[in-house]
């Protein structure tokens, strides 16, 4: 008795090939799905000089009043609501492709370093960075004793 198995292997050997081709293409490019987060946090970079330490906080695409920075205890809290940046350029709806830029409602706490004077705490917003700094107390004689 003869088998044939060549339309069998024939198919198997087709869908081998297209699943290759698809996975060869997932690897060329960075595949991220649309998925909403619930939130997420900008990225800071923290920096201290003699007089004060300074933090960098990445907010492209916001305006001073979307950003909420306050002092609870030893730590800075920034919270806002980042909205998605859209292409004003295309004035009709739009497909997406790839979506890396968070957006959304995010908080982020840093832990304030001893020694700050939280009185003097300021605070500025510059080319989508928050710069908050963070002057430290200046000891008087008397505290030197």
């Amino acid at each position: 008795m003869q088998v044939q198995l060549q339309a069998h292997s024939d198919d198997f050997g087709k869908l081998s090939r297209k699943m290759s081709f698809l996975m060869a293409g997932l690897q060329r490019r960075s595949y991220h799905p649309f998925s909403p987060k619930r939130g997420w946090k900008p990225a800071v970079n923290v920096y201290e000089d003699e007089e004060s330490f300074v933090a960098c906080v990445d907010l492209a695409g916001m305006k001073p009043d979307q950003i909420d920075v306050r002092t609870e205890g030893h730590f800075m809290l920034i919270r806002g609501d980042r909205p998605m940046p859209t292409s004003k350029a295309c004035g009709q709806p739009v497909s997406i492709h790839l979506m890396e830029i968070d957006s959304g409602p995010f908080v982020r706490e840093v832990e304030i370093p001893q020694g700050v004077d939280s009185e003097r705490i300021g605070a500025t917003y510059n080319d989508g960075f928050l710069w908050v700094t963070l002057p430290k107390r200046v000891s008087s004689p008397d505290e030197d004793s």
